[in-house]
């Protein structure tokens, strides 16, 4: 629906509509047989117990009494002696077991489990671009994963709630938005139960993948010392903290969803892009699948090879010890419901605003009897190896516009107040010339910028002699330019602003039956006519209301600017 959803869209933005749809079917076949791959097996443990009494219980009797003798001398009981019996049998099954991986004799991992450590830290680092990127906008990658995995339900948004769906004749009441979010509410009400378990598994694969990226590995190995003869070893008690974490990650192995895979890659791109980099969407999905494979592989891997459960059982001393794993909570239903809500609010307001921009442009193009929103014939900072970042454009557009269509009908009209027109009150005399002098000066000042533009002139001669786009001095120089450009417009803006307000009161004066203290008309008003021999009143009306329409519109046109700025 916007630009929290569509990173997909943003990623292929050259393309036809009908060349994505090919590239998306490309990429899910490319994921589509890797499903398997992406599949943990964690071994069971059969070291684990539950319950020691009920363990105990079924040891033979000679073992039993020797735990029982044992057990009357030990400060922890019968349990704890029959808990160290325990511990001791599973030090033994992992140095039998696992060779290299730990030794029993000195309680220290061996430099075979050092090397599992560093294999998994590049795994880490390989998906941590695409978890950043995620943790930086959890809900934007909610929107976009929602499209990956349930296209038709995005489909369904995209034609049903945005407000982008509706014909241009549509009117944005609160009445249309509140409809618009009742289909919305009914469109998450109709995702299925199959559709929210693919959800939840994507979730669950996206936050086992986050808290394994997040394992302290650099704090891990360095725990390790090189020991001559034997390489890098580590006290498990040292480790024990860093064991338990591990193991709590690692024993609890989730299926990696390949449309969470694409996700993180079009996340990790898409900032990419954002930096300058070129992105080969397909070719650098597949290399990324491929490596993801790979990783995923050597995963598979470690967990088989290190007994992660059995060692922290050892390291924390505990026959008991379980590696608890937190599990992805529902919420992520609820997130993706406030995002989708969140998006539809930006789109709201996103395109409220394009109609207005829209609507005032169609206005100012009116006004001037124009097909399309006028501009300056000379332009050269469109012309630059880079873009300029000028925010009057606009303005200046309908200021000439102004004085090369409106103002040449308007002026006889002012002119013949100001040279014939007999003011009641002195001082609007002095006002009313004062102001159509100071509207004759902003024409001929405009045409002498608008010279300035031109390829020969000041500014055009200025912004052709840029040439190179990573010379900073240059960049500093176009952006001196356009503010003095700038400010050169804000200038003509203010003073046209002020021209109006003042011709505003000084014909309400003239042309409306209630007058005020400071403002009245023209006791000749009535014998005053146009080059035509005609009354001069309708005129003066028209040229009155087509100022207020001037200048009205140009307030609206400096806000289009804020809103595109």
């Amino acid at each position: 629906m916007n630009d929290d959803r569509n990173s997909f869209d943003r990623l292929v933005a050259g393309l036809s509509p009908d060349e994505r749809g090919l590239l998306l079917k490309k990429l899910k076949a490319n994921i589509e047989p890797e499903k398997e791959s992406l599949e943990f097996e964690v071994p069971e443990d059969s070291s684990s117990i539950v319950d020691l009494k009920k363990e105990l219980k079924n040891e033979p009797l000679l073992l039993r009494v020797w735990i029982y003798i044992r057990g009357l001398f030990s400060p922890s009981g019968i349990e704890g002696a029959y808990s160290d019996y325990r511990i001791g049998c599973v030090l033994k099954k992992i140095n039998n077991a696992y060779p290299n991986v730990i030794d029993a004799r000195y309680l220290t991992l061996e430099n075979t489990f050092y090397d599992h450590l560093v294999k998994l830290q590049e795994a880490a680092l390989f998906f941590n671009d695409g978890i950043k990127v995620y943790d930086r906008d959890e809900g934007g990658f909610c929107i976009l994963l929602t499209e990956l995995v349930m296209p038709d339900f995005a489909e369904r948004m995209e034609n049903e709630v945005s407000p982008y769906s509706l014909s241009s004749s549509a009117e944005a009441t609160p009445e249309l938005r509140t409809s618009l979010l009742r289909k919305m509410e009914q469109i998450l009400a109709d995702m299925g139960a199959a559709e929210k378990e693919k959800l939840q598994d994507c979730f669950s694969s996206l936050e086992w993948l986050k808290q394994f990226a997040a394992l302290p590995f650099a704090h891990f190995m360095s725990l390790f010392r090189n020991v001559p003869g034997r390489g890098m070893c580590c006290s498990l008690k040292a480790a024990q903290n860093e064991i338990e974490r591990f193991a709590r990650v690692l024993c609890n192995a989730k299926k990696i969803v390949p449309e969470v895979l694409e996700a993180l890659y079009m996340f990790a791109s898409e900032d990419k892009m954002n930096e300058g980099e070129k992105v080969d969407i397909e070719g650098g999905l597949a290399e990324f699948l491929r490596k993801s494979m790979q990783h995923t592989t050597l995963i598979k891997y470690v967990i088989r090879s290190v007994p992660f459960r059995s060692l922290g059982v050892v390291a924390l001393d505990s026959a008991l010890w379980v590696p608890e794993y937190k599990e992805a909570s529902d919420n992520w239903l609820l997130l993706c419901k406030n995002q989708w809500r969140k998006v539809f609010d930006e789109e709201w307001t996103r395109w409220i605003r394009e109609r207005k921009i829209k609507k005032t442009k169609e206005n100012v193009a009116a006004l001037f009897g124009m097909s399309d929103y006028p501009a300056v014939p000379n332009r050269p900072w469109e012309k630059l190896p880079f873009p300029a970042d000028f925010k009057r454009g606009f303005s200046l557009g309908f200021l000439s516009a102004f004085f090369s269509v409106m103002y040449p009908d308007l002026r006889p009209v002012l002119e013949k107040v100001a040279v014939n027109g007999k003011f009641i009150l002195p001082e609007n005399r002095i006002e009313f010339t004062d102001t159509y002098n100071e509207m004759n000066q902003l024409a001929d000042l405009l045409a002498a910028f608008n010279e300035k533009l031109c390829p020969t002139g000041f500014y055009g001669q200025e912004f052709a002699s840029v040439s190179d786009v990573q010379n900073i001095p240059e960049r500093e120089k176009v952006k001196n330019l356009t503010r003095s450009i700038e400010s050169e417009i804000n200038l003509f803006v203010a003073t046209f602003s002020t021209c109006c307000r003042s011709f505003k009161q000084l014909f309400d004066g003239m042309l409306v039956d209630i007058r005020s203290i400071k403002y009245d008309g023209l006791s000749n008003l009535a014998s005053l006519t146009d080059a035509n021999d005609m009354p001069l009143r309708p005129k003066l009306a028209e040229v009155s209301d087509k100022l207020n329409a001037a200048f009205i519109l140009l307030t609206e046109v400096e806000s289009l600017e804020l809103e595109l700025a």
